[in-house]
């Protein structure tokens, strides 16, 4: 059960605080039928969201009116799931919600009762802002307002963190179990073992954004194998955390001489974009393996499955990005995925898979291995930078992370209590213990 504030902004304010009178009706006013969350976003759809169709909101502004002082402030829909509402950039108040159509603002509501679990913000000065949507409407009877419609509201509450609740995922690539709970080999030659090297540098990028004050859990415990489904997953784990973005840092199998991103087709790639910009700033080269107008250099979108006769699916082929973005990503809805279907409707993390070398190629492990210090600064940095967090990092700025995270629960709490476990047969293949248990917990969603 997820923990909600005693005493939110509205609790808080009374008749002498407001700007003027809420209205009880409008006669301009939009259904929303349909929203999703992904990472710091916010989307709102005037139909069932379909991942691969557009939607009528799409390009138009949205604006939340603050009851207390009027301010307006105004977002574009621009199509990805990750830029919609920015929550992390939303003041604290209570605000009525708009949606542009033409040059006037019509009230959104919707036609049932709704209100959100709290969406807690990133990390910022030790503190949080809790965030609630609500569609409801005797919303505002405290001030003898009853509507004539469930009209969406959004509360934002200054908040202290709570323990349990991370900022960011970190998921290092090695020790990866398939759907199927195969294991999966990695990249170790010449010295250079990826798994090794890929915890190494997510305690590296852990190092600068605790240094910030934000909160990261790994996705997996030194060497315990896991995968992106079911019982005991990475998954899971970055769900129960309920982080904003899940970091994926693995090797790629192509012949590039640099490090790139995959980004999730179903977003405009803003998070890469911003680790992008953050690098080539400090001098690092990437390499991009497809140019794409609203993408930097280095980002990249990850292929969409397809159907025999060439028509496109709406999934993309990333299990870190598929199965980590809930319901805009439609996790746990791919063939063979099934024991991730808890999170179809769940809110999505703003998922990245960061390439920082390649097995093809010496030279790209050169590179990485001369420039990795400079490689996790600026992975930190542009996720402070996308996420308003006004700090500029240096390398005195890291604090220790241990490199045993099983030790380490503040960070990493063990999926080990929840999980199924793997033991090693006579032939020397893992299968799953028969003796282990399993507790499920219900993510949060949009339900």
């Amino acid at each position: 059960m997820t923990e909600k504030m005693s005493l939110t902004t509205l609790d808080s304010l009374t008749i002498a605080d407001l700007h003027k009178m809420p209205q009880s009706s409008y006669e301009e006013k939009t259904q929303v039928k349909d929203f999703s969350f992904y990472g710091d976003s916010l989307v709102l759809y005037d139909r069932s969201y379909e991942p691969l169709e557009s939607d009528g909101y799409f390009g138009r502004n949205i604006m939340l009116k603050n009851i207390a002082t009027g301010e307006e402030l105004t977002w574009t829909f621009s199509g990805g799931a990750d830029t919609g509402l920015s929550l992390q950039d939303v003041p604290v108040g209570v605000y009525e919600i708009y949606l542009a159509d033409g040059y006037a603002f019509k009230r959104a509501y919707m036609d049932e009762f709704y209100r959100s679990e709290p969406y807690y913000t990133i990390r910022n000065d030790k503190k949080v802002n809790s965030i609630e949507l609500s569609a409801n409407n005797v919303f505002l009877d405290k001030f003898g307002v009853e509507s004539d419609e469930n009209y969406l509201y959004l509360t934002v509450t200054e908040s202290l963190p709570i323990a349990r609740v991370s900022d960011v995922v970190i998921d290092p690539s090695g020790y990866l179990l398939d759907s199927n709970g195969t294991a999966q080999e990695w990249y170790s030659a010449d010295g250079f073992d990826e798994a090794e090297q890929s915890e190494r540098l997510a305690h590296l990028v852990a190092s600068y954004l605790e240094g910030a004050g934000l909160k990261v859990t790994f996705s997996r415990i030194d060497q315990t194998w896991s995968g992106y489904a079911g019982v005991g997953s990475r998954t899971e784990t970055a769900y129960d955390s309920q982080a904003k973005i899940f970091l994926n840092l693995t090797m790629s199998d192509s012949q590039a001489s640099r490090p790139f991103f995959i980004s999730s087709p179903f977003t405009n790639g803003r998070l890469g974009n911003a680790i992008s910009s953050a690098l080539t700033q400090n001098g690092i080269e990437l390499y991009t393996p497809v140019s794409v107008t609203q993408l930097n250099a280095g980002n990249s979108y990850d292929q969409l499955a397809v159907k025999e006769d060439g028509s496109l699916l709406p999934f993309s082929l990333q299990p870190a990005l598929r199965e980590t973005g809930g319901y805009v990503t439609s996790a746990g809805q791919y063939s063979g995925w099934g024991a991730n279907s808890a999170y179809s409707k769940a809110r999505g993390m703003n998922a990245l898979i960061f390439c920082y070398a390649s097995g093809q190629n010496p030279e790209s492990i050169e590179y990485f291995k001369e420039h990795e210090e400079t490689i996790a600064r600026s992975i930190a940095q542009g996720i402070l930078n996308l996420n308003s967090v006004e700090i500029t990092l240096s390398e005195s700025m890291k604090v220790p992370v241990d490199n045993s995270p099983a030790e380490n629960s503040e960070q990493m709490p063990s999926v080990d209590e929840s999980a199924q476990h793997y033991i090693v047969d006579d032939e020397g293949s893992l299968e799953i213990d028969p003796s282990s248990e399993s507790v499920y917990e219900e993510p949060v969603g949009l339900d």
